[in-house]
């Protein structure tokens, strides 16, 4: 599985966990700078070490949708792609 970090697209080896979608209970909705969709509760995806919330985000890159994190001190979302670390302002939280 590939998470961007610290500018860079990583890989990450080990045990790791997927959130399995469930259509009747979740969906993608529309986010932009780092603003949580109003009325709505994203999944949290994680922390960044300084304990602020990750929430799992897909966004688009060279016309390519792309699998990431979003969070309120990121501004946007970042998605692992061509071996970095890309920033977009507007994508999808789950």
């Amino acid at each position: 599985m590939r998470v961007p970090y610290d500018g860079d697209e990583c890989y990450v080896h080990g045990d790791y966990w997927i959130v399995p979608f469930d259509g009747s209970r979740m969906e993608w909705v529309a986010s932009d700078h780092g603003i949580p969709p109003l009325g709505k509760r994203p999944v949290e995806g994680g922390r960044e070490a300084d304990g602020s919330l990750l929430f799992h985000a897909i966004g688009e890159v060279d016309g390519v949708r792309v699998v990431g994190k979003a969070g309120e001190h990121l501004g946007g979302a970042s998605l692992p792609f061509g071996g970095e670390e890309r920033h977009v302002d507007y994508y999808e939280v789950l």
